[in-house]
């Protein structure tokens, strides 16, 4: 019997190290997730800013002769 509870006390501290690397690894990955947003959100603002720089011509190029004419 005591040999039964040792491999239970066993297994369940194996299950509790793997569940703290299981939430170490879930908590890098909502970092780095978080991170990601920001540099798209930074990026999204920077391509805005361009084409709302762009010449009224060049941000509709539907109105252009083809280059091959």
């Amino acid at each position: 019997m005591e040999r039964e509870i040792e491999k239970l006390q066993l297994l369940v501290m194996d299950h509790e190290k793997t569940i703290e690397t299981l939430s170490e690894g879930y908590h890098r990955q909502q970092d780095r997730i978080e991170a990601l947003q920001i540099q798209v959100q930074e990026l999204a603002r920077r391509f805005k800013s361009l084409a709302d720089r762009l010449p009224e011509s060049a941000s509709s190029p539907g109105h252009e002769i083809p280059p091959h004419y």
